[in-house]
């Protein structure tokens, strides 16, 4: 066997277009059959999934139910000005664990507290974010609730130094016209107000492959052989994976609107600090994926590697192997989450990796790309938008280095995007101009 040369990477988005459709049943419009009276009626459905302050990671829609979400209502109307629903929780009351199939969640089984009627005169605004906080807390996620403006509630948010504590944030709008209920009434909804939820976050997170190949051919990604050599006589496992901005930076912190006034878009404000680095390692990694001895000159580590059946290493499947540890509470996966950046800007992917294999004479040796031998990729032109789930898929091969990028939204329908790739090889050897990806 030859010894590898370079890392070979893939990297490819994946839009992420979540909603929360707040529905009895999945329906292509804002109405649902009137509610029962006059009572004001919310209810909620989930196509994807949630988080929230102090529940890091990707939630489902079993795990909304034992979050909730909350609501801000406000009215010129008499009794409804003040003090109802402002940042009240709206719980579900049925079994969490209950199958919901084609129809999902129905109104009847949210619940807000006492129940309230609608005005017979008169409208009321209703304004929504998922998960529910009661309050913003800590340094991570949603760190403040501010009410103070009844017509533009807003909520503080500051992005988490490491993926086991990145937190999603979505915010409510009216289905069918992309902007917040405003100025509702019974006669226009039935009684139930229905929220689509989307992600104002932009989300980003490592997919990995292995192969075996033959050739030192960049532009080739299926110049394969050896299929299934991985996991019997030789595995590639990861130390470390770094993204750096080295176009400027991200934010830190921001504040979220939830009266957008675009349609469909979150309105961000107040953004502030700069972050331009962000690395994985450790127990952010899938042990399964995770060199057990990244300092790695033990014998035994490296000739027992094979026999450790919890670690399988990288293998030859693609686009199935998320590189970053699962929430260890939720078994959910967990993702980088970023405050979306208007404009393109450019990234240095840093892998980390080793590749132990057996020798012809019998004996395991190891071969190392940390350091200055690490794999690298250069992408330019990216921009992280809200409301999409990026996926950077790592494709390590024996011989070469390769990256592009594809995109899709939510429902796996391709998506453009278009961006200049510099490919180059482990070892340190210099970058090479690559093509530029339109899809």
């Amino acid at each position: 066997m030859k010894e590898p040369k370079n890392i070979y990477h893939t990297l490819s988005t994946k839009c992420l277009a979540l909603c929360i459709l707040l529905l009895a049943a999945c329906t292509s419009d804002d109405s649902t059959s009137p509610a029962t009276g006059s009572a004001i009626s919310l209810s909620a459905a989930v196509e994807g999934p949630q988080t929230r302050a102090g529940q890091e990671g990707c939630i489902d829609d079993g795990v909304l139910r034992t979050t909730g979400f909350g609501v801000f209502a406000n009215s010129a109307t008499e009794g409804y000005s003040s003090g109802w629903l402002s940042n009240g929780e709206v719980s579900y009351a049925g079994s969490v664990t209950d199958e919901l199939g084609e129809v999902h969640i129905h109104p009847n089984l949210w619940s807000y507290g006492t129940s309230k009627d609608w005005p017979a005169d008169g409208s009321i605004s209703f304004y929504a974010y998922a998960p529910y906080v009661a309050a913003g807390s800590g340094t991570k996620g949603i760190t403040a609730i501010d009410a103070s403006n009844a017509d533009a509630p807003a909520i503080s948010y500051q992005v988490g130094t490491k993926p086991s504590e990145c937190v999603d944030l979505l915010w409510g709008i009216r289905g069918t016209t992309g902007l917040p209920w405003t100025a509702t009434t019974l006669a226009a909804t039935g009684g139930n107000v229905l929220f689509t939820f989307h992600h104002a976050m932009a989300a980003l997170g490592y997919h990995v492959q292995a192969i075996v190949d033959k050739n030192n051919n960049l532009t080739d990604p299926g110049d394969k052989s050896e299929t299934g050599y991985l996991g019997t006589n030789c595995k590639v496992t990861i130390k470390s994976i770094k993204l750096q901005c080295t176009s400027g930076s991200l934010y830190q912190t921001a504040k979220l609107n939830l009266h957008n006034t675009v349609a469909y878009t979150p309105l961000w404000s107040n953004q502030a600090g700069s972050l331009t680095e962000f690395t994985i390692s450790g127990d952010e990694i899938d042990p399964k994926l995770l060199d057990p001895a990244p300092a790695a000159t033990d014998a035994s580590i490296r000739d027992n590697l094979m026999n450790v059946s919890s670690i399988t290493g990288v293998t030859e499947s693609a686009n199935s192997q998320l590189v970053i540890a699962r929430n260890g509470t939720t078994d959910k996966e967990q993702c980088w989450m970023f405050i979306p950046e208007a404009g393109d800007k450019d990234y240095t992917v840093t892998v980390e990796y080793y590749v132990t294999f057996l020798t012809a004479t019998g004996h395991y040796t190891r071969l190392d790309y940390t350091g200055a031998n690490a794999g690298k990729a250069t992408i330019s032109g990216l921009e992280l938008k809200p409301d999409t789930k990026y996926y950077l898929n790592l494709v390590i091969g024996l011989h070469s280095f390769y990256l592009d990028v594809t995109a899709t939204d939510w429902q796996e329908q391709t998506v453009p995007v278009s961006v200049t790739i510099e490919q180059g090889t482990s070892a340190s050897e210099s970058l090479a101009r690559g093509v530029r990806n339109e899809n």
